[in-house]
């Protein structure tokens, strides 16, 4: 009996397991941590579900292909900290990533 280990995105049902574990942790972070920064290497398809569960978020997309979405945390109608979503780094142009990210923090 041959047993195959399957690498790479995880099923549909895992992913919703994930998301939600992974929201949890988020908002306990975040309420010890309070962070001025936040980065997703993930990319905006798996950040938004996540931070879709959290109100204290706003979002803009940029268009752009590495930086896909900045925004900040909001407490109070407050702005906290900011927020870049950007793709995973396997593969990208890791200088003009860098760049794209440190900008976004800054704008």
């Amino acid at each position: 009996m041959s047993h195959r280990t399957r690498v790479g995105t995880p099923s549909g049902d895992l992913q919703a397991l994930q998301r939600e574990a992974s929201t949890d942790l988020l908002k306990a972070e975040l309420a010890l941590l309070q962070p001025r920064r936040v980065l997703f290497l993930t990319g905006a398809g798996w950040a938004t579900p996540i931070l879709a569960n959290l109100s204290a978020f706003t979002l803009t997309a940029t268009g752009s292909k590495l930086v896909q979405m900045v925004g900040s945390t909001e407490e109070s109608s407050e702005r906290r900290g900011k927020i870049v979503i950007a793709a995973h780094p396997q593969g990208k142009p890791e200088a003009e990533m860098v760049r794209e990210i440190l900008s976004a923090f800054e704008a």
